[in-house]
């Protein structure tokens, strides 16, 4: 009894040897492929790069309060635009990734980073609580490429903290779509306001039309609110109003103030993480949103 046993044992273990390797050659795909050095990972672009860093930089320092000077070009006045565009994209992806607290550069008084002194950086840091500055220049790599060289100053050491250099491409299409955008929210506005509606639909489809065009990204959230000039009669007498407005936040911290026929009068950002009022025209806010 026990010889047959062991009979059937000897010949069942190479069949138990070729369904280990079987199973083995089977189960070893789905390992590779279930395997994190494997996956796909979406890469960072190089501006979400230097934002990583910076609030690294800033979070170590232990103020992220800063503020975003104007760009300066390097050839002269045939790439000031591009100049001020870097710096407002650059300044606005700082805004949108609510890590920082921003203050706007035109109350530093300045026109030009020649101007910095260490005593002006004294100044700004006990008036403003401004830790940080963020200076860049700007030159042709080619035709449709600028190079942007960032630094970030340290303004108690007057040291700077990090650099880095970022690519700006031109693309002509982008910035004819944009008067169009306005054109467009316009003439949505204008047939609103030509249809027989009650007063309640009628302005819920108009701050819904401006909030749309104006959301940073599909999910962010707005609100409305109407101010008759009896509540804010100092807004109604700089805007010249009578029949009050309305003011639409967004999550973001973006605010327009609109009037009773659906003109946008300002755009700004205003909140905890701008406690000081950034002013953007609705034109430039929609630019920076379509690149």
């Amino acid at each position: 009894m026990e010889a047959e046993i062991r009979k059937k044992s000897w010949i069942n273990f190479p069949i138990l040897i070729l369904i280990f390797f079987i199973l083995k050659l089977n189960f070893w795909p789905s390992i590779l492929i279930s395997s994190p050095l494997t996956e796909t990972t979406t890469q960072k672009s190089p501006l979400e790069t230097f934002i990583d860093n910076l609030d690294q930089v800033l979070t170590q320092l232990g103020n992220k309060k800063l503020a975003v000077l104007p760009f300066e070009s390097l050839e002269g006045p045939s790439l000031t635009k591009e100049a001020a565009i870097a710096s407002e994209k650059l300044l606005q992806a700082l805004i949108n990734s609510g890590r920082f607290e921003i203050v706007d550069k035109s109350l530093l008084g300045i026109k030009s980073t020649n101007e910095i002194t260490p005593e002006l950086a004294s100044k700004w840091t006990n008036t403003f609580g401004l830790g940080t500055i963020i200076v860049g220049t700007v030159l042709r790599a080619s035709e449709n490429v600028t190079e942007i060289n960032i630094r970030v100053i340290n303004l108690k050491t007057f040291s700077v903290s990090m650099a880095t250099q970022l690519e700006m491409r031109t693309v002509p299409p982008k910035e004819s779509s944009i008067p169009s955008a306005l054109a467009q929210l316009k003439q949505k506005i204008a047939l609103i306001n030509s249809q027989t509606l009650d007063p309640k639909t009628k302005e819920e489809l108009i701050m819904k039309t401006i909030a749309e065009t104006f959301k940073a990204t599909p999910t962010t959230k707005y609100a409305y609110a109407y101010f008759p000039c009896g509540l804010a009669p100092e807004v109604c007498k700089n805007l010249n109003l009578q029949d009050g407005f309305y003011k639409i936040f967004f999550d973001d911290e973006l605010i327009l103030t609109v009037d009773l026929k659906g003109n946008i009068l300002e755009s700004y950002y205003y909140g905890k993480n701008h406690p000081q009022r950034i002013d953007i025209k609705p034109e430039e806010y929609l630019q920076n949103k379509s690149n």
